[in-house]
Protein backbone atom coordinates (compact mmCIF):
# COMPACT_ATOMS: atom_id res chain seq x y z
CA UNK A 1 0.00 0.00 0.00
CA UNK A 2 2.88 2.21 0.57
CA UNK A 3 4.07 2.50 -2.88
CA UNK A 4 0.60 2.88 -4.14
CA UNK A 5 0.24 6.43 -1.60
CA UNK A 6 -2.68 4.60 0.37
CA UNK A 7 -2.58 3.88 4.22
CA UNK A 8 -2.99 0.16 5.15
CA UNK A 9 -4.38 1.41 8.66
CA UNK A 10 -7.16 3.22 6.95
CA UNK A 11 -9.76 1.24 4.74
CA UNK A 12 -10.23 4.68 2.72
CA UNK A 13 -7.15 6.35 2.42
CA UNK A 14 -8.60 9.15 0.20
CA UNK A 15 -11.85 9.26 2.39
CA UNK A 16 -14.09 9.69 -0.66
CA UNK A 17 -16.14 6.82 0.07
CA UNK A 18 -14.92 4.23 -1.92
CA UNK A 19 -12.55 1.50 0.11
CA UNK A 20 -8.66 1.16 -1.32
CA UNK A 21 -9.23 -2.08 -2.88
CA UNK A 22 -11.85 -1.44 -5.07
CA UNK A 23 -10.63 1.91 -6.51
CA UNK A 24 -9.27 1.80 -9.86
CA UNK A 25 -6.31 4.77 -9.30
CA UNK A 26 -4.88 4.35 -12.98
CA UNK A 27 -8.15 4.19 -14.03
CA UNK A 28 -7.35 1.23 -16.39
CA UNK A 29 -10.43 -0.71 -15.55
CA UNK A 30 -9.13 -3.04 -13.14
CA UNK A 31 -9.21 -2.62 -9.06
CA UNK A 32 -6.42 -1.83 -7.63
CA UNK A 33 -6.64 -5.63 -5.15
CA UNK A 34 -6.72 -6.83 -9.05
CA UNK A 35 -3.60 -5.22 -10.09
CA UNK A 36 -2.19 -6.20 -6.59
CA UNK A 37 -3.44 -10.05 -7.64
CA UNK A 38 -1.90 -9.30 -10.73
CA UNK A 39 1.41 -8.15 -9.79
CA UNK A 40 0.56 -5.22 -11.93
CA UNK A 41 0.95 -1.33 -11.58
CA UNK A 42 -1.72 0.09 -9.44
CA UNK A 43 -0.47 3.86 -10.74
CA UNK A 44 0.04 2.85 -14.58
CA UNK A 45 -2.94 2.16 -16.75
CA UNK A 46 0.02 -0.24 -19.11
CA UNK A 47 2.18 -1.19 -16.61
CA UNK A 48 4.42 -3.53 -19.26
CA UNK A 49 4.69 -0.61 -21.89
CA UNK A 50 3.36 -2.52 -24.85
CA UNK A 51 0.78 -0.09 -25.30
CA UNK A 52 -2.72 -2.20 -23.93
CA UNK A 53 -3.79 -0.92 -21.17
CA UNK A 54 -3.66 -3.75 -18.19
CA UNK A 55 -7.44 -4.14 -18.04
CA UNK A 56 -7.61 -5.10 -22.37
CA UNK A 57 -4.62 -7.66 -21.69
CA UNK A 58 -6.17 -9.64 -18.87
CA UNK A 59 -9.78 -9.40 -20.52
CA UNK A 60 -9.54 -8.94 -24.45
CA UNK A 61 -6.21 -10.47 -25.39
CA UNK A 62 -5.27 -12.65 -22.70
CA UNK A 63 -1.74 -11.46 -22.37
CA UNK A 64 0.30 -10.75 -19.91
CA UNK A 65 -0.25 -7.35 -18.45
CA UNK A 66 3.22 -7.50 -16.69
CA UNK A 67 5.43 -8.65 -20.22
CA UNK A 68 5.80 -6.68 -22.88
CA UNK A 69 5.85 -10.10 -24.99
CA UNK A 70 3.89 -12.39 -23.55
CA UNK A 71 3.69 -14.90 -26.40
CA UNK A 72 6.85 -14.79 -28.77
CA UNK A 73 9.54 -13.82 -26.39
CA UNK A 74 11.34 -12.33 -29.15
CA UNK A 75 10.71 -8.54 -28.37
CA UNK A 76 7.87 -7.61 -29.99
CA UNK A 77 5.22 -5.95 -27.94
CA UNK A 78 1.79 -7.17 -27.20
CA UNK A 79 0.38 -4.28 -28.52
CA UNK A 80 1.38 -5.38 -32.18
CA UNK A 81 0.06 -8.74 -32.60
CA UNK A 82 -2.53 -9.28 -34.90
CA UNK A 83 -4.25 -12.23 -33.37
CA UNK A 84 -7.62 -12.88 -35.57
CA UNK A 85 -5.21 -11.64 -38.74
CA UNK A 86 -7.54 -8.65 -39.73
CA UNK A 87 -4.49 -6.27 -40.38
CA UNK A 88 -5.17 -4.48 -36.97
CA UNK A 89 -2.82 -4.77 -34.09
CA UNK A 90 -3.99 -5.46 -30.86
CA UNK A 91 -3.67 -1.56 -29.78
CA UNK A 92 -6.25 -0.67 -32.94
CA UNK A 93 -8.20 -3.31 -31.78
CA UNK A 94 -8.20 -1.70 -28.31
CA UNK A 95 -8.08 1.88 -30.13
CA UNK A 96 -11.32 1.22 -32.21
CA UNK A 97 -13.52 -1.00 -29.53
CA UNK A 98 -13.02 -4.15 -31.89
CA UNK A 99 -12.46 -7.72 -31.03
CA UNK A 100 -8.71 -8.84 -30.85
CA UNK A 101 -10.01 -12.19 -31.81
CA UNK A 102 -13.14 -11.67 -34.74
CA UNK A 103 -12.05 -10.77 -38.07
CA UNK A 104 -15.02 -8.60 -38.45
CA UNK A 105 -16.44 -7.93 -34.48
CA UNK A 106 -20.19 -7.09 -36.07
CA UNK A 107 -20.55 -9.91 -37.91
CA UNK A 108 -21.54 -8.35 -41.14
CA UNK A 109 -19.48 -9.90 -43.92
CA UNK A 110 -17.13 -7.07 -44.08
CA UNK A 111 -13.54 -7.24 -42.22
CA UNK A 112 -13.02 -4.87 -39.17
CA UNK A 113 -9.71 -3.70 -41.29
CA UNK A 114 -12.29 -3.26 -44.19
CA UNK A 115 -14.69 -0.74 -42.69
CA UNK A 116 -12.22 1.45 -41.19
CA UNK A 117 -9.75 1.75 -43.62
CA UNK A 118 -11.23 0.65 -46.95
CA UNK A 119 -15.28 1.90 -46.31
CA UNK A 120 -14.65 4.37 -43.62
CA UNK A 121 -17.75 2.56 -41.70
CA UNK A 122 -18.33 1.50 -38.23
CA UNK A 123 -16.87 -2.15 -37.74
CA UNK A 124 -18.94 -2.05 -34.57
CA UNK A 125 -22.95 -1.78 -36.16
CA UNK A 126 -23.12 -3.40 -39.41
CA UNK A 127 -22.12 -2.29 -43.15
CA UNK A 128 -24.79 -0.31 -44.75
CA UNK A 129 -23.99 0.17 -48.10
CA UNK A 130 -23.48 4.44 -49.38
CA UNK A 131 -27.05 5.59 -50.15
CA UNK A 132 -26.01 6.51 -53.88
CA UNK A 133 -26.02 3.15 -54.94
CA UNK A 134 -30.07 2.70 -53.59
CA UNK A 135 -31.97 3.32 -56.76
CA UNK A 136 -35.69 3.70 -56.91
CA UNK A 137 -35.81 1.62 -53.05
CA UNK A 138 -34.22 -0.84 -54.80
CA UNK A 139 -31.74 -2.66 -51.79
CA UNK A 140 -27.62 -3.62 -52.97
CA UNK A 141 -26.99 -7.14 -52.28
CA UNK A 142 -23.51 -7.55 -51.49
CA UNK A 143 -21.94 -10.53 -53.79
CA UNK A 144 -18.68 -10.46 -52.82
CA UNK A 145 -15.92 -8.72 -50.54
CA UNK A 146 -11.92 -9.33 -50.62
CA UNK A 147 -9.54 -8.18 -47.89
CA UNK A 148 -5.70 -9.35 -48.82
CA UNK A 149 -2.84 -7.77 -47.86
CA UNK A 150 -2.28 -5.71 -51.37
CA UNK A 151 -5.85 -4.31 -51.00
CA UNK A 152 -9.58 -4.57 -50.65
CA UNK A 153 -12.86 -4.15 -52.76
CA UNK A 154 -16.59 -4.73 -52.55
CA UNK A 155 -19.15 -5.60 -55.13
CA UNK A 156 -22.65 -4.98 -54.96
CA UNK A 157 -25.32 -5.92 -57.42
CA UNK A 158 -27.47 -2.91 -57.54
CA UNK A 159 -30.56 -2.01 -60.54
CA UNK A 160 -29.15 -5.10 -62.33
CA UNK A 161 -25.91 -3.63 -62.62
CA UNK A 162 -22.35 -4.98 -60.47
CA UNK A 163 -20.57 -2.00 -58.90
CA UNK A 164 -17.47 -1.70 -57.19
CA UNK A 165 -17.45 0.36 -54.10
CA UNK A 166 -14.66 1.63 -52.68
CA UNK A 167 -11.87 -0.37 -54.76
CA UNK A 168 -8.38 0.28 -52.61
CA UNK A 169 -4.66 -0.73 -53.39
CA UNK A 170 -2.96 -0.47 -49.34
Amino acid sequence: EEKIGTNPFIRDSDFNGVRDDVEDLDFDGLTNYAEFLLNTSALKADSDDDGLTDFYEVVMTSTNPSRFDSFSKNGFSDGFLDQDADNLTNIQEQEFGTHPYKEDSDDDGVSDYGEIFVFGSDPLSSFVPPSDLKENNDSPVLLEFSNTNIGASLKLFSSERLVTVGSNIL
